[in-house]
């Protein structure tokens, strides 16, 4: 993948969705701080954080034919302004309407960037596209992780928890300015690279998929699956905090596990995605069935009231690849369909 001409695009892509793990869950990981500026409770964030969901899904509705339509690029740089603004108004937000409006533009920005990064990174690596979309959700995974462990040491130290909004607006300021160099396929593919790049995928399926049969069910299993996956990640620290009567550090330490589980998740799915590739191996039923009995182990774990086991339930679920490398897979999927 190095070798690729368009790897240092990728580079910038991928560390969009490093700042995306964080903006998933910054307004969780930092509630009682949020509650107390906004004048609101710990259902009142959960409210604004919903916000987030009903921005990505109204513009995901034609973020597509933006992409397709002005090129990756410009969509891309949507998605990070609307991240720009999203920490930036964290920072001066003081109501529950302001939140909303930041929050909205979060769930905004992530439809733009999901519509050009992840054909982007097929079009940069159409023979590894699967093993490219799963990365996405490696990278999201290792900000995940380290993220709750970076705000639970600022608040065990009474260190102005600012700081956790600082450094992602940071960082998408800074790869604003990386990217702006940067060239990606689309505009720079000629006739006789798109007829190869047709080939591969149309190539790529034995017999011609049903898009009303196949693509509605993957639809639905990912709409189930990143439903789990988000609500998880939102509620399990003040879960922790409320119910367990956990201490702070060791509540935030709870979603790094998870996430940890979830990096682990993406370097198997990788690896297997690859080797059925080279295998020739076609049929993804086998891969959805291992995720699935990962998800009983986890209910049954879950029931048991042993502490042990609960921290094993916890590992369990965040195995599953959070349910969101699947959603990857799904989309590779469908946009071959």
């Amino acid at each position: 993948m190095k070798n690729n001409q368009y790897f240092k695009t990728s580079l910038g892509l991928y560390m969009n969705y490093f700042v995306q793990g964080m903006q998933a869950i910054i307004i969780s990981q930092n509630a009682s701080f949020f509650a107390d500026k906004w004048g609101t409770d710990s259902a009142g964030v959960l409210g604004v954080i919903a916000i987030i969901g009903i921005g990505k899904v109204i513009i995901l509705l034609f973020s597509g034919f933006l992409s397709d339509y002005f090129g990756r690029k410009p969509l891309v740089y949507i998605g990070m302004a609307g991240y720009l603004f999203f920490f930036g108004g964290l920072l001066v937000a003081n109501s529950v309407t302001m939140a909303s409006i930041v929050a909205f533009s979060a769930g905004a920005a992530t439809s733009f960037l999901d519509a050009a990064t992840y054909p982007a990174l097929m079009e940069i690596y159409p023979d590894k596209s699967s093993v490219a979309s799963v990365i996405v959700k490696g990278f999201i995974s290792v900000s995940g992780f380290i993220f709750p462990l970076f705000v639970g040491l600022l608040t065990k130290n009474n260190v102005w928890i600012g700081i956790s909004i600082l450094v992602p607006l940071v960082i998408v300021a800074l790869n604003v300015i990386y990217m702006l160099n940067k060239r990606f396929p689309d505009s720079d593919l000629k006739e006789g690279n798109e007829k190869k790049v047709s080939k591969l995928i149309e190539t790529h399926f034995a017999n011609q998929p049903r898009y009303y049969v196949e693509g509605a069910i993957l639809l639905v299993y990912a709409f189930v699956c990143m439903a789990c996956f988000y609500s998880y990640q939102q509620v399990i620290t003040l879960y922790g905090q409320q119910i367990l009567m956990m201490d702070d550090f060791s509540s935030r330490l709870l979603l790094s596990l998870y996430t940890l589980g979830s990096f682990c998740a993406v370097i198997s799915t990788s690896i297997i995605m690859a080797k059925f590739k080279n295998s020739g191996y076609r049929d993804p039923c086998h891969l959805y069935m291992y995720n699935c009995n990962l998800l009983y182990a986890h209910l049954l774990c879950a029931k048991s009231t042993n502490g042990t086991c609960r921290i094993l339930c916890n590992w369990v679920y965040s195995c599953r690849g959070c349910a969101s490398n699947w959603y990857c897979i799904d989309i590779a999927v469908l946009s071959k369909i």
